[in-house]
């Protein structure tokens, strides 16, 4: 699959399609991300093309395509679901202006698995967009110290609560900064 006839196939069935689910796909580029910010923003006037669940896994998007699908429109505001699993251009700024293009309370599922540019400060940017989240899948992360996740989920005047998760994922990260502590806060907040 192209990119080009990626972006043909979102033009042709943005009206119904919600969920966009691609992984290993070596040719899909900036004109995939182009195309969701232009077939799925509300400045369209279709309030029916809402897209719910964006999945990319293993795919070789620049971070210049990455932050355009967060911040050329308002296409991602009723996501559900985010997964940007194994993509190496992911880091703390693509995340934060991903979650910044979505809905406050909209997002439930987040997983950002085995990207390695990830840091703390991705807990940070989750806290305050992920009010309603249940799932949290870090797995694979490396970069997480256990201070950052304990005050992941201890309550903090001016953010919002911890999410109440029902699924957390830290499996394949720092078996040093995964303690009796963060299990703890995470039961706790849960």
């Amino acid at each position: 699959l192209s990119d080009d006839d990626l972006s043909r196939l979102i033009g042709a069935t943005s009206r119904t399609l919600s969920s966009i689910d691609l992984t290993a796909c070596p040719l899909i580029g900036p004109q995939f991300c182009n195309a969701i910010g232009e077939h799925f923003s509300s400045s369209i006037g279709d309030v029916t093309n809402c897209l719910l669940e964006l999945s990319l896994e293993d795919i070789p998007l620049k971070k210049e395509a990455l932050l355009t699908l967060g911040a050329a429109s308002d296409a991602l505001r009723n996501l559900k679901s985010l997964k940007l699993k194994s993509i190496e251009a992911v880091d703390d700024e693509v995340v934060e202006i991903i979650l910044n293009s979505i809905d406050e309370g909209s997002l439930e599922g987040i997983d950002l698995s085995s990207n390695s540019q990830l840091t703390d400060e991705v807990l940070s940017s989750i806290r305050r967009r992920g009010t309603n989240l249940r799932s949290l899948q870090l797995s694979g992360l490396r970069n997480l110290s256990a201070i950052a996740l304990e005050a992941f989920f201890t309550p903090i005047d001016d953010l919002p609560s911890p999410p109440m998760l029902r699924k957390l994922d830290l499996s394949h990260c720092s078996h040093d900064e995964i303690n009796d502590a963060v299990v703890m806060l995470a039961a706790k907040a849960s």
